[in-house]
C-alpha cells in the first residue's frame, strides 16, 4: 500500500465548490474536492500501468498544484491539508480496490505536534 501525501491546486477550467466526495467515482468523471479552506477537484483515466489519478485544489489567492500518482489494485493515496499550529490536518483517501476507484470525506487528523 503506497501513501502519498501533497497539497494540491485548483484546475482552471474545472474547479466546482462543493461538499468533500465520498465512494465511488466513474473514470474521466471530475468530483469536487473540500478539505476546510482548500478546494479543488479530482478525476482518473484508466491507462496500461493503472488508475492515474489527477487531483489539483488551491487555497483562495494560493497558486494551484497539481498532485498525480498512478494507482494498481490494493493501493491509496493520501492527500493531507495541513492548519494551524493548533488544528488537526484534514484528509482525503483515494483507494484503488479492484477496477473500482474510492474517495474517503474529509477527516480531521490528530495534530503531528
Amino acid at each position: 500500500m503506497t501513501k502519498l501525501l501533497a497539497l494540491v491546486s485548483v484546475l482552471a477550467l474545472t474547479a466546482l465548490p462543493g461538499a468533500p466526495l465520498a465512494g465511488e467515482i466513474a473514470p474521466r468523471a471530475g468530483e469536487s474536492l473540500s478539505l476546510g479552506s482548500v478546494s479543488g477537484t479530482l478525476y482518473y483515466t484508466v491507462e496500461d500501468n493503472g488508475f492515474r489519478v489527477v487531483a489539483t485544489l488551491a487555497a483562495e489567492d494560493a497558486a494551484p498544484v497539481r498532485f498525480v500518482t498512478t494507482l494498481q489494485p490494493g493501493q491509496t493515496a493520501t492527500i493531507s491539508v495541513p492548519r494551524g499550529p493548533e488544528e488537526s490536518a484534514l484528509e482525503i483517501e483515494i483507494a484503488r480496490i479492484g477496477q473500482t476507484l474510492q474517495v474517503a470525506k474529509a477527516q480531521k487528523l490528530s495534530s503531528l505536534n
